[in-house]
């Protein structure tokens, strides 16, 4: 024999065999005595010389021989001995199973394995196995199994319902607090009041409430919705020195009509900034905008322009799209001096009288020499060079390269061209021919104002202007000491030198 192993099952019996033997008979006895022996088996050479006696019974020594029979002899084996191994029951304790059931035994017999059925369900979590995972045949004792679970994992997902934005969604586990996220959303008009658990519904959860449990299923999304407020803004009317106007205070989005305004020797040009049709997202003043109401008195200057006054000016305040630029004219320099005002939405003209100068130094010889001119009737010229905002509002657009500074509209206006000012067919004739091209500068001031005769200066008009009845050089009572840099000049404008 080589193997004599007791099991659960009964005796494992192994032996040599033999070339030349054609049968083996396996005898069992319970004392050393062949002769008592019974015969338990009988197998050809050939076949494996291995046996399991699953008769054999526990508590009992039996005695085993293995008998070779040949054509010649019979050889029998030297005697061993073996017992079935005793069933030995020994517990199991479960553990963890937090109210889930299951149908696994109480108790596994020594040296057999044992498998674990998974327990029921658990309420928000998932089984992930035993510890161990089962009995082994190595075993033996009293055994305490403890059940695996693992804590489901939802989503809390926000929707703006009707704002806008994007949110991260919450993660959270059974079990576990987790804090609905404060409001990322906006939406206009509206303040933000909680979250609702549907899109029509009232408010459930604050921002930053701590929750637990809202779903026991694994992998799940609980939409939250938010839930907004319709705010209230109030709105007034400033009448700006007239009569009519009012506060109303109002739902957001709702119908919004401004009240009608009156001012004795003013006509209302509209409010400032523009009323919208329906209430904004915002506590905002509207400010009605006036032009006086004038009567002028016009005189025939037979193609000149209005000679009795110092200054003239126009307003520009309502832009490309007005039908009127109204024109009025003043005595003398506002109290308030010319602010930036007279500069960008007011364009200022100053009356030059009639006179004769020296015209040219002849400095340049044949070529520019000083002559006599006489100027036989009065004329306008502007006091400021034509600003970028003032060209804006005519034309409905600011070509200008140097734009976009905090003083752009005071800036002059740069980069227009002689064709953009009179015109390239009509406007072509200047001084000989006073027409101008539809849609071109001078034209748009000319029908909004009835200034028919408004051009630019001859060169004769440009210097008696400028020399304003000085004989000097500079029009400050100095002659130029240098033909490069000259400091006097620091005094008249800006040039190459400072």
């Amino acid at each position: 024999f080589t193997t004599v192993r007791p099991s659960l099952d009964g005796v494992d019996l192994a032996w040599n065999t033999l070339a030349w033997a054609t049968t083996y008979r396996l005898f069992r006895g319970t004392a050393d005595d062949v002769s008592k022996a019974v015969e338990l088996a009988t197998f050809l050479n050939g076949a494996v010389g291995a046996y399991r006696d699953e008769t054999a019974e526990t508590g009992v020594t039996y005695w085993y021989w293995v008998e070779a029979v040949g054509a010649v002899d019979d050889v029998v084996s030297e005697p061993a001995t073996g017992m079935r191994k005793p069933i030995v029951n020994s517990p199991i304790t479960y553990m963890n199973l937090n109210g889930a059931a299951h149908s696994n035994p109480a108790t596994y017999v020594e040296g057999r394995s044992l498998t674990f059925s998974h327990p029921s369900a658990r309420t928000g979590y998932t089984f992930t196995g035993w510890t161990p995972a089962r009995i082994t045949e190595d075993m033996t004792g009293a055994q305490t199994v403890r059940a695996n679970w693992s804590a489901n994992r939802y989503s809390i997902v926000y929707n703006a319902n009707g704002g806008s934005g994007s949110m991260p969604a919450t993660e959270a586990g059974y079990d576990a607090e987790a804090l609905v996220a404060a409001n990322g959303f906006a939406c206009a008009g509206h303040t933000f009041a909680g979250w609702a658990t549907n899109a029509t519904g009232e408010v459930v959860y604050a921002a930053g409430r701590p929750v637990t449990n809202l779903t026991a299923a694994a992998d799940a999304e609980i939409n939250l919705y938010a839930v907004w407020t319709l705010n209230q803004y109030t709105v007034t009317f400033n009448a700006n020195g007239g009569e009519g106007g009012k506060t109303v205070t109002q739902n957001y989005g709702s119908a919004l009509a401004a009240p009608t305004v009156t001012r004795t020797g003013y006509t209302f040009v509209g409010w400032s900034p523009a009323v919208p049709s329906t209430m904004p997202a915002g506590n905002v003043t509207y400010v009605a905008q006036w032009t006086p109401t004038k009567c002028r008195v016009k005189f025939n200057s037979n193609g000149g322009m209005h000679s009795d006054n110092l200054y003239m000016v126009i307003d520009l305040f309502g832009g490309a799209t007005a039908t009127s630029y109204p024109v009025s004219y003043l005595d003398a320099v506002p109290s308030g001096g010319w602010t930036d005002e007279y500069k960008t939405t007011k364009l200022v003209m100053r009356r030059i009288p009639a006179g004769s100068f020296t015209m040219w130094d002849g400095m340049d010889g044949d070529k520019n020499p000083a002559h006599q001119v006489t100027l036989t009737k009065d004329f306008y010229i502007g006091v400021f060079q034509v600003t970028q905002r003032q060209w804006e509002l005519v034309m409905g657009s600011n070509p200008s390269y140097f734009s976009g500074y905090d003083d752009s509209s005071k800036r002059p206006v740069e980069t227009v061209s002689y064709d953009m000012i009179r015109g390239t067919t009509l406007g072509a004739g200047w001084p000989q021919d006073a027409n101008v091209d539809e849609g071109s500068f001078l034209a748009e001031i000319r029908a909004k104002t009835g200034l028919e005769s408004l051009d630019l200066p001859t060169s004769a008009q440009w210097e008696y202007a400028c020399r304003a009845e000085t004989t000097t050089d500079l029009n400050i009572g100095v002659d130029l000491a240098s033909t490069s840099t000259d400091p006097s000049l620091d005094g008249v404008g800006w040039y190459a030198g400072n």
